[in-house]
């Protein structure tokens, strides 16, 4: 085989032989040690793999700590949210949102039932949480507040 400039341009000669050898030559294994390669590749490699490794734990502890974080925020809004169950009881429809101002948490919860009904015209719902804790039955479960024009309207239990 030979190669380089031709012409003003370059060119690749390659002779093949018309007879055919009795075996094709035999290529040598040559064994790997690990004192050929090289030291400073030895430590590229042990580098990058530490660095897969703490890309992926930094990653699942981020994922841990933003869940705890979120979980945790949930549950402040929740527990700022409860409308106690004697509270709740005490509550007559009829009543002026200005004498409830004192009984009704100072936040709604978040969480609202997935059957809500819409509100008729001139209607606005609220929503309180029956309990703060993530392990009670009722967690979830909210109370429903209606008023028209500042009266309780109506008042009901909404389970999820």
């Amino acid at each position: 085989m030979t190669y380089g400039p031709y012409e003003g341009g370059f060119a690749v000669a390659a002779r093949i032989p018309h007879a055919r050898e009795a075996s094709p030559p035999q290529v040598a294994a040559v064994p790997r040690d690990r004192e050929e390669v090289p030291r400073e590749h030895r430590r590229a490699r042990q580098r990058v793999g530490r660095t897969a490794r703490a890309a992926v734990w930094v990653s699942l502890a981020a994922v841990v700590l933003l869940g705890a974080g979120l979980r945790g925020w949930d549950l402040l809004l929740v527990r700022e949210s409860v409308l106690p169950p004697e509270a709740y009881a005490r509550l007559q429809v009829g009543q002026d949102r200005a004498e409830l101002i004192s009984v009704l948490p100072s936040r709604q919860t978040p969480h609202r039932p997935a059957d809500d009904s819409p509100a008729a015209p001139g209607r606005r719902c609220e929503y309180y949480a029956m309990t703060s804790n993530p392990f009670d039955d009722d967690s979830g479960d909210a109370y429903r507040l209606c008023f028209r024009a500042n009266r309780l309207v109506s008042k009901q239990v909404n389970s999820p």
